[in-house]
């Protein structure tokens, strides 16, 4: 496939300047929480186009260490170790930045949390955040980080030690407010790794919304009384009044309630919204039974579906911002997907044994078409490539 050859060949790339409002800069102390925004802002902004270790360090410190005071504000430490799964770079950025700003206290108290974490691991897995589902020592250790989150009178004393860190890094490019979008979209457009980048991350996604049980049922199960339900927006779990964990979505008709047991995923949906935790008031739309689900995940596996989403939605003209994808049944020498995009421009990708094709809403036309061949050797490239970034 020549004309993806020369994207697969990866150039070294490193990014130095974190890019800072002039007006945030210089007002700092009157307005402390809008530098901290921007590094987020920058952070998610890059790793779009650029690899962890091509953006500068610190950022990265920052945008953990908030992302840390962020889910403790919202719901403690037992949410964090849901949330973050306890991934140990992400640690690592957390005490690196509390040591660079001499935060020892928080350092103190998040030492405590990681090492309650590697003693108890039964116990960190159990994690959920609700009342019934956190530990007496996380506890403990969100009380002392409230008092010492307001010390001086202070709403949230760890912004502005975070703020004050970021004003005086020696590696700032200020801008005017106004420039900031601009001059990130140059450093995104001078990666010669870009487009590489979003195929990698087309490739990841789309491999995640398919091998995800949890988020894989949330899109293929509104396909079992064959209406489509496309995801629009996963608003979060609940604990519903039978004990249960569930989790209320937006998709493109309304709300729904998916609750996954070990047979399989129930859904419930409300017509008009009323009280959220009693089951009673919503009505059973859907059941989706395991078996089904592993089977259709196999059969994505067999025909290279993952692979596929990614080559056609690259060479295609279509603007793919894509929110979920379903493996709906078809023939069976074929595999059709279901794609959901953000602006609702959805497509369906069907790949059979000697050709892969997109074609429009209503599983019509021929759109874009690679051969099975081509598909083959683009999956390929693409795990070779995945493996050599692993190590």
């Amino acid at each position: 496939m020549s004309f993806l050859d020369d994207i697969f060949e990866e150039k070294k790339v490193s990014v130095w300047e974190i890019i800072i409002s002039r007006e945030w800069y210089e007002n700092y102390k009157n307005d402390p929480y809008n530098l901290v925004d921007e590094v987020i802002n920058y952070v998610n902004t890059l790793i779009q186009s650029y690899k962890r270790n091509e953006i500068p360090l610190q950022a990265f410190e920052i945008y953990h260490t908030d992302y840390y005071l962020a889910q403790i504000n919202n719901w403690w430490h037992s949410q964090f170790i849901l949330n973050s799964k306890c991934s140990a770079e992400n640690f690592s950025d957390i005490e690196n930045c509390f040591i660079k700003m001499n935060a020892m206290d928080f350092l103190q108290i998040f030492k405590e949390f990681t090492k309650w974490i590697s003693e108890n691991p039964e116990k960190a897995n159990k994690q959920t955040w609700f009342t019934w589902g956190t530990d007496d020592f996380l506890d403990t250790l969100d009380e002392k980080f409230y008092k010492l989150n307001k010390m001086n009178s202070e709403e949230n004393y760890l912004s502005i030690l975070m703020t004050q860190y970021i004003h005086w890094l020696d590696n700032l490019r200020i801008v005017k407010k106004e420039n900031i979008e601009k001059a990130l979209q140059n450093i995104l457009d001078l990666n010669p790794n870009k487009r590489l980048k979003n195929i990698l991350r087309m490739v990841w996604k789309t491999e995640y919304f398919l091998t995800n049980k949890l988020f894989y049922s949330f899109s293929l199960a509104g396909w079992s009384n064959q209406k489509i339900w496309p995801l629009i927006a996963l608003w979060g779990s609940l604990s519903i009044d039978t004990g249960e964990l569930a989790w209320v979505l937006k998709t493109l008709w309304w709300r729904k309630m998916w609750i996954i047991k070990d047979d399989g995923v129930y859904v419930y949906e409300q017509e008009i919204p009323k009280e959220w935790y009693d089951i009673r008031l919503w009505k059973q739309v859907a059941f989706l039974e395991d078996e089904i689900i592993v089977q259709r995940q196999q059969l994505g596996i067999k025909y290279n579906a993952i692979y596929a989403v990614s080559l056609l939605c690259n060479i295609s003209s279509i603007k793919w911002n894509i929110v979920s994808v379903s493996i709906i049944p078809q023939k069976e020498d074929e595999v059709t997907l279901y794609i959901t995009t953000d602006t609702n421009d959805n497509r369906f990708i069907r790949v059979s044994e000697s050709i892969a094709w997109i074609t429009d809403s209503q599983n019509k036309g021929f759109e874009v078409c690679v051969s099975k061949e081509d598909l083959n050797d683009f999956s390929e490239k693409i795990k070779l490539l995945l493996e050599k970034n692993k190590s």
